[in-house]
């Protein structure tokens, strides 16, 4: 019930320093109330006890005895209790807060403006509205405010915000409640202070609009137009409105390149950007495509002023030179037929070691087999190295790594030189990847007698490719006169499963990849029926004939691509391979000089591939000998890291065809690489040939002879010999290790 008069009331503190004196009157009043209230309390069995303690030492009581706590130091403890259990036991349980309606506290100045320390006579709880004087105006923000001495509260305004800098003013009465951390206002706070500020911010408002009134009342410019620009006038009294072309030719900007976009061309790969790209190029400007690629019916004539410009016919991509940055070089400089380095290039811990057959001509019936590594991620190559240094008619079409051991599958033939019927030799020895592995071990040689499919007759003609299969195998692929077939072994080269890829004599030498993450084999197969070549994928590890699609007519060309070669490699799901035309009259072009070389990157897919890569052109490799020959095309690709390495013959002189010693027909093995994580989607450049640019890496002759070294600077001795010693200079900074003798 509310007293009137109230203590409060009643002892209610007089100004600082001199206090209220109540009338006794007042307190008889007051006294009365009490003792009414709580003579009918107790008879009634209601008590009242001071604190906690004192209501648990007192268990006198029967079971539902009403009492309160009132003055209990700790809050919580104050409220309305009931007993439980029988008299002289049990204990007092909580029910209720005390139905105070509000509570009053007090300021008195005891804290600052800015921290407010406050009192009351009975303890503040959450289920209490407060009442509070202010003593002083606060000066910061945020304010807060404790309660007998407790926990400081952030006091919020009505709306939840902090009050406001002079929002509490002297004198002023505000009304709250306790909420967590927060004393929360029902009333809010002094409007004038935010008044004053929201005067200020008009008057700086207005002030500001009068400055931009006056700025802009002096302010004459040409009419709005698209496409244009202001500029000063050469007094250098007004603006004037000019186009994006006169602001060029004012800034003498000619020469450098004009957007492609600017003309209109959208750059997406599938708008015709046709007119708009004749119409740059017809201006005679210097272009920039932006690295963007446009779809046009032909591509430009000349790429002498293209910069960074992909032109997309029909499926092939033509890029311009800077496209995408790359590095060309040849890994062999000689004299000799070195080349067919045909899908047996490949990464061994840190080496990059790319294998080739070696002739003194194309019509050489005897040559060699030979070696050229990097330690540099391409940068550089060794001295070439033989695996043997009699020339024999041995060759070799595929080599791989599987991840421990080295393998390499040797083509005997019946005589001395390099006629069928052949026979197989499997040279593997153990490589390691640490840094401290012997690239000169010993090599192991078994003899292979690869089983022959159901139709087919006597060994294949070729072994392409390498792949680490499924379970633990190795795969290789192998070309018969009757079609391709790829050969599995679960024991290490020892014993051989055939599995058919195609029959016919059109399916030949197949290329393969086993692409751990999907479960699935990949590949392609040159078409010698003479179209275009087939990609190839099994989904049930080889189980069944897979399914194969092959590229459309037209799809790199007016003709066909025929009997052409794909050597590739898989990185994070995508396809990188590289192709050819085998000479420049199979290309339509009636000449032999010069054939189209093509870089094709795409997914791994189990249906069309060719409906979802792109094919760039990488411009002509020259193909000097008449008839073409399989230098051209006869590549491979090796993934490492960021890098794309493609890897292919290139014929630079030629002669007479025939025989041995005809020695003006040369064929050197040229690397070429470029970064593919690039959003660029291209690898190299348009060029009229790929020589264009090239990086020499070897000097003298093809081969090199060098003395032993292993990464682990590990010597041996051996038999391994070559044509020409290498200038020390060469030795001492090379770290490629040779190959041991066997």
């Amino acid at each position: 019930m509310a007293f009137s008069p109230n203590a409060e009331t009643v002892f209610a503190d007089g100004p600082f320093g001199s206090p209220l004196q109540p009338a006794k009157s007042e307190i008889r009043a007051l006294l009365t109330q009490y003792e009414t209230i709580i003579g009918a309390f107790l008879s009634s069995g209601g008590l009242v006890f001071p604190d906690k303690a004192a209501a648990d030492a007192s268990l006198g009581y029967p079971a539902y005895t009403m009492a309160w706590v009132i003055k209990d130091a700790i809050v919580a403890n104050n409220g309305v209790y009931r007993k439980v259990g029988a008299s002289g036991a049990g204990s007092w349980l909580r029910l209720a807060d005390l139905p105070y309606s509000f509570i009053i506290a007090t300021d008195a100045g005891a804290g600052t403006a800015n921290a407010i320390q406050a009192t009351t006579s009975i303890p503040v709880s959450s289920s209490a509205l407060v009442w509070m004087n202010v003593f002083e105006a606060n000066t910061a923000s945020p304010v807060t405010v404790s309660f007998n001495g407790g926990t400081a509260l952030t006091m919020k305004t009505n709306g939840g915000n902090n009050i406001a800098v002079g929002g509490l003013v002297a004198g002023m009465i505000v009304m709250g409640i306790v909420a967590g951390a927060t004393f929360r206002l029902i009333s809010d706070q002094s409007s004038a202070a935010l008044l004053a500020q929201v005067e200020a911010a008009a008057t700086r408002a207005e002030t500001a609009q009068a400055a931009a009134e006056a700025a802009a009342a002096g302010v004459d410019l040409p009419p709005v137009a698209p496409n244009r620009m202001l500029v000063d006038n050469a007094a250098g009294t007004a603006r004037e409105s000019k186009t994006f072309e006169e602001i060029r030719s004012a800034l003498a900007l000619d020469a450098l390149p004009h957007s492609l976009r600017a003309f209109g061309a959208a750059g997406d790969g599938s708008t015709d950007d046709s007119a708009a790209v004749t119409s740059a190029i017809t201006s005679g400007k210097m272009i920039d495509g932006g690295g963007l690629t446009y779809k046009v019916e032909a591509k430009p004539g000349s790429f002498a002023k293209i910069r960074n410009s992909a032109f997309k016919v029909g499926n092939v991509i033509f890029p311009s030179r800077d496209f995408l940055r790359t590095d060309t070089a040849k890994i062999t400089n000689g004299l000799l037929y070195t080349a067919w380095a045909q899908d047996k290039a490949y990464k061994a811990g840190t080496q990059l070691r790319v294998w080739v057959n070696e002739k003194e001509s194309h019509g050489d019936g005897t040559g060699r087999i030979a070696l050229y590594c990097s330690d540099d991620g391409g940068s550089t190559f060794s001295f070439g190295e033989y695996l043997n240094a009699k020339a024999s008619g041995q060759t070799l079409w595929s080599a791989g790594f599987d991840g421990t051991n080295e393998y390499l599958f040797v083509r005997v033939p019946s005589g001395s030189t390099d006629v069928p019927p052949y026979t197989y030799t499997l040279r593997k020895r153990t490589l390691g990847t640490s840094d401290t592995s012997n690239y000169n071990g010993p090599w192991t040689k078994t003899n292979i007698t690869f089983p022959t499919p159901a139709g087919f007759t006597g060994q294949p003609v070729m072994v392409h490719s390498f792949t680490v299969g499924h379970a633990g195998s190795i795969v290789v692929g192998a070309s018969y006169g009757e079609g391709a077939v790829a050969m599995r072994s679960t024991d290490g080269g020892i014993n051989w499963t055939a599995h058919i890829l195609g029959t016919g004599s059109s399916f030949e030498e197949p290329t393969i990849r086993y692409d751990a993450a999907s479960g699935v084999y990949v590949g392609f197969m040159r078409n010698g029926g003479g179209g275009n070549p087939r990609y190839w994928v099994s989904t049930d590890n080889l189980a069944t004939i897979p399914l194969f699609w092959t590229a459309g007519s037209g799809f790199f060309g007016p003709n066909a691509l025929s009997s052409a070669t794909v050597s590739f490699d898989i990185k994070d799901g995508m396809i990188h391979a590289v192709t050819a035309y085998r000479n420049g009259v199979l290309e339509g072009l009636g000449t032999d000089e010069r054939a189209s070389a093509f870089y094709l990157r795409g997914p791994i897919t189990t249906s069309s591939f060719w409906d979802e890569v792109e094919a760039f052109n990488l411009g002509q490799l020259p193909r000097r000998e008449p008839g073409g020959a399989s230098a051209l095309g006869q590549g491979s690709v090796v993934v490492d890291e960021d890098k794309v390495h493609l890897f292919y013959g290139m014929e630079e002189r030629t002669g007479v065809s025939g025989g041995t010693g005809k020695g003006n027909r040369v064929a050197n093995i040229t690397r070429r690489s470029s970064s593919w994580t690039t959003s660029v989607q291209c690898l190299t450049r348009a060029r009229t040939s790929l020589l264009t640019g090239r990086r020499t890496r070897s000097f003298g002759r093809s081969l090199a002879l060098m003395p032993s070294c292993s990464r682990s600077t590990t010597r041996t001795t051996g038999d391994r010999r070559s044509l020409v010693a290498a200038p020390t200079l060469f030795v001492t900074f090379r770290r490629c290790p040779l190959l041991a003798a066997y």
